[in-house]
């Protein structure tokens, strides 16, 4: 997940989704209130890499992750 994602994207995301109002309500919920606040930013991934033992990574952008 991206930590920079906006809540506009958040809701975008889930009402593509095409879930019942209950779940979109809870998806939401557990997107801005829980996953959101253990995302990292690209910048954190691309120093975790660095500090790893891998020698590169590609990060493809998507809706809310990456």
């Amino acid at each position: 997940m991206r930590k920079e994602v906006s809540k506009a994207e958040l809701d975008q995301y889930v009402d593509r989704l095409k879930l019942g109002w209950l779940n979109s309500y809870m998806t939401k919920q557990i997107f801005e209130h829980m996953l959101l606040r253990s995302a990292y930013t690209e910048g954190q991934i691309l120093d975790f890499v660095r500090r790893s033992k891998f020698k590169g990574c590609n990060i493809v952008d998507e809706p809310v992750g990456r």
